[in-house]
C-alpha cells in the first residue's frame, strides 16, 4: 500500500487541480505504523490531503477497529476524505459504515450495472443513499456505462459516478 500511496503522491502533485484516489487495504488502515507515515507526509506537504482521497478496500479484513478508526479520524483531521470502496460487495462493508466516520461510498458496480433493468438493484442502490444520507456520506456510484445509468443514477440521488462514460483508464500525470 505504501508504493500505491506514493504512485498517488506524485501523481497529485503532477496533475493540476485532479483529485486522486488512493485503494489502502484493511491491514495498512488498522495499522499505528502506516499511520504515522502516512500522517508525517500529509503534514510536511499539506497540499497533497487537499488533492488525495482514501477509499478503503476489503482486500484484507480490518480485525482491529479502534487502530483503523484512529486512521480514519486522523486523515479526515488533515483534510483528506476516506471513502468506502465496493460497498454492497463485501461482508464487511456495513461493518465499517458503522464503525468509521466517511465522506463517501462507493457503489458497487454490480449494482450499477444491472439497475436498469432490475427493480431490486435499484432498491439496493436506493437504499444505499438512503444509509450513506443517514451517515452523512456522498454516494459514488461505480461502473458508469452509459446515458441511460447516469440519468438512474441520479434520478436514484447518487451525487458522483465513475466509469467509461466519463472516461477510460490512462496513465497518470
Amino acid at each position: 500500500d505504501w508504493a500505491v500511496v506514493e504512485t498517488a503522491c506524485e501523481a497529485a502533485r503532477a496533475a493540476s487541480g485532479a483529485r486522486i484516489a488512493c485503494n489502502l487495504s484493511g491491514l495498512s488502515v488498522q495499522n499505528p505504523a502506516f499511520r504515522d507515515q502516512l500522517c508525517t507526509l500529509l503534514q510536511a506537504c499539506p497540499d497533497l490531503a487537499r488533492r488525495l482521497l482514501v477509499e478503503i478496500t476489503e482486500t484484507a479484513e480490518i480485525e482491529d477497529e479502534a487502530e483503523a478508526t484512529r486512521t480514519v479520524e486522523a486523515l479526515r483531521g488533515l483534510g483528506l476524505p476516506v471513502c468506502i470502496d465496493d460497498f454492497g460487495a463485501g461482508a464487511a462493508a456495513f461493518r465499517y459504515l458503522r464503525c468509521f466516520r466517511v465522506d463517501f461510498v462507493k457503489v458497487d458496480g454490480i449494482y450499477v450495472t444491472n439497475a436498469v433493468e432490475s427493480a431490486r438493484d435499484r432498491g439496493f442502490i436506493s437504499a444505499m443513499v438512503d444509509l450513506a444520507a443517514t451517515v452523512g456520506a456522498q454516494v459514488v456510484a461505480e461502473r458508469i456505462e452509459t446515458e441511460a445509468q447516469a440519468r438512474l443514477m441520479q434520478d436514484l440521488g447518487v451525487a458522483f459516478g465513475q466509469g467509461f462514460l466519463f472516461g477510460r483508464p490512462g496513465a497518470l500525470p
